[in-house]
């Protein structure tokens, strides 16, 4: 990797979005906390937030929604499974939630940890399975993963965003970006349910050391290896 930079940021400088391998950041052992602690040299919570379970859509939207309303230059995004199911309310519809006996998974998207499941999540859940079974189309979700993609970069050439990268969760993506870093490896490769963003405290610490090699680096585009 090229040679370091010395430069620190302020908490309004940060963003990062994703889906579940970002969700928690709280602790400071939760990377996005940690990364943005080391970036800015005091305890911060970054801007944006983790969509757990959720497409793409609702990352869009927070993002669109942060860059809009302030400047970016350190942006941090985890790209999910491209072929979960889009939603305004920011639901949990993916195969995993919805191809199941149970719609508690699609409960805990509506109302966190109620343990009554509603009418109202029931027939989501059923319309969610109803579509994978009779009109999901894997390229079609490819596909709209791209034009996504697309339009990701040139928002980041528009909003000059100086620092990017670009975080893999799942094994079906192999899109490399021409605006950010590309981080090869893949997120899930090591996730694990019930622990925060997946990863046990000493992993979210790990993970949150090599982004910021990156960040603080001269790299500015181009596909990295990290160790973690």
């Amino acid at each position: 990797m090229a040679p370091t930079i010395a430069k620190m940021y302020k908490a309004e400088d940060i963003l990062i979005v994703g889906d579940s391998f970002c969700v928690n950041r709280k602790l400071e052992t939760d990377w996005p906390v940690h990364l943005s602690t080391k970036l800015t040299g005091e305890y911060t919570i970054p801007r944006g937030k983790g969509f757990g379970g959720c497409h793409w859509w609702s990352v869009r939207r927070c993002l669109l929604e942060e860059v809009n309303k302030a400047p970016v230059k350190v942006l941090i995004i985890c790209h999910t499974d491209p072929h979960r199911l889009w939603s305004e309310r920011d639901l949990a519809l993916n195969l995993g939630t919805v191809m199941n006996d149970s719609a508690q998974l699609v409960q805990n998207s509506i109302q966190p940890y109620s343990p009554d499941i509603t009418e109202e999540a029931i027939r989501i859940k059923e319309a969610a399975k109803a579509y994978y079974e009779n009109l999901y189309i894997p390229a079609f979700h490819d596909w709209l993963a791209q034009r996504w993609y697309y339009e990701l970069e040139e928002i980041i050439k528009n909003k000059q965003i100086e620092k990017v990268v670009h975080l893999r969760c799942f094994r079906n993506q192999e899109y490399i970006f021409k605006e950010g870093v590309t981080v090869k490896n893949v997120l899930n490769d090591r996730g694990l349910k019930g622990e925060r963003n997946h990863y046990p405290a000493e992993i979210n610490v790990k993970l949150s050391e090599e982004i910021y090699k990156i960040v603080i680096s001269e790299v500015k585009k181009g596909l990295v290896n990290i160790d973690f």
